[in-house]
């Protein structure tokens, strides 16, 4: 029997079924970029070769996650409002995101992705910011897929005028 060439075999690892249950000694061929079978290792060894294995032992093969509401342009200020009290729109969160520039912002797409990607996230709905563009170049050089609004940071701006003229 001819086997069917593929680039990479990723051999031995779990697989999380639609039903929610993990079945084990799995296997997946990928050919130019693509996931092109995925079953029991014994299966895939007989029926594909390839230029790559990795070993999958100890990882799990599931449907990406989707994150169905996030701030990629809010990433650098994780951490910093965890404690605040009420009202971080006017203290924090506005006067932050007025004074991003097209560089913070593309710096915290990229950290944004990264997390994503390591976390399993495939896609992802950002609720809008500034410098979008931004925003869309580092996710298209990431393959995430993503939609991206711009109207939310119009609110924003309102808002600000709003909080400034007191």
């Amino acid at each position: 029997m001819n086997r069917i060439k593929c680039d990479i075999v990723i051999k031995n690892c779990l697989l999380l079924t639609e039903e929610f249950e993990i079945e084990e000694n799995m296997s997946i061929a990928i050919k130019d970029s693509r996931i092109v079978a995925v079953d029991k290792k014994e299966v895939i060894e007989q029926d594909y070769i390839s230029s790559e294995t990795i070993n999958g032992k100890h990882k799990i093969f599931m449907p990406g996650l989707i994150d169905a509401h996030t701030h990629i342009c809010q990433q650098l200020l994780r951490g910093k409002i965890m404690d605040q009290l009420p009202m971080i729109w006017k203290r924090i969160m506005v006067p932050f995101e007025s004074s991003l520039t097209p560089e913070d912002v593309r710096i915290s797409s990229q950290l944004a992705n990264l997390e994503m990607i390591k976390s399993g996230t495939t896609s992802f709905s950002d609720a809008g910011g500034m410098y979008m563009d931004e925003v869309a170049s580092v996710v298209i050089a990431s393959g995430l897929r993503e939609r991206l609004r711009h109207l939310l940071w119009i609110m924003t701006l309102l808002f600000q005028k709003i909080c400034y003229q007191q």
